[in-house]
């Protein structure tokens, strides 16, 4: 199951036509325009798929972020897989570095050992026009 949060509309950093599906084996995310403030373009994001794997004792987590590759001015995914530790935490790894820089948090899914799967897609919307 999919759960989708609104995030308050934005006027000059939003995501227009972006679709999340989920499938058997994962989640497939549709092309999309990616605007950012700063920028004079939209970014075009392509489709993007992947699949999520349970851990036969803990939990998973994934997170699929956008990010600004600095060197060459261009918006890509990003994909993180995380284990829970002992306790059960997972934690998202979302820094900035030298190379790259956050821009947005798409989708979180957890997956439990027994296969179920969590997801929380984060809606970044354009604030409508008065």
């Amino acid at each position: 199951m999919i759960k989708t949060i609104d995030l308050h509309p934005r006027r000059y950093s939003y995501i227009e036509g972006l679709k999340v599906t989920e499938n058997e084996n994962g989640y497939t995310l549709s092309s999309c325009l990616n605007n950012e403030v700063g920028f004079d373009e939209p970014f075009q994001m392509d489709v993007v798929e992947f699949d999520v794997m349970p851990d036969s004792e803990r939990d998973v987590a994934y997170g699929l972020h956008i990010y600004l590759v600095k060197e060459t001015r261009k918006m890509e995914y990003k994909l993180f897989r995380r284990i829970a530790d002992q306790d059960g935490y997972n934690y998202d790894f979302i820094e900035s570095n030298e190379d790259s820089l956050l821009m947005k948090n798409i989708l979180s899914v957890t997956v439990y050992p027994n296969g179920e799967k969590d997801a929380i897609f984060y809606n970044h919307q354009k604030e409508l026009e008065q």
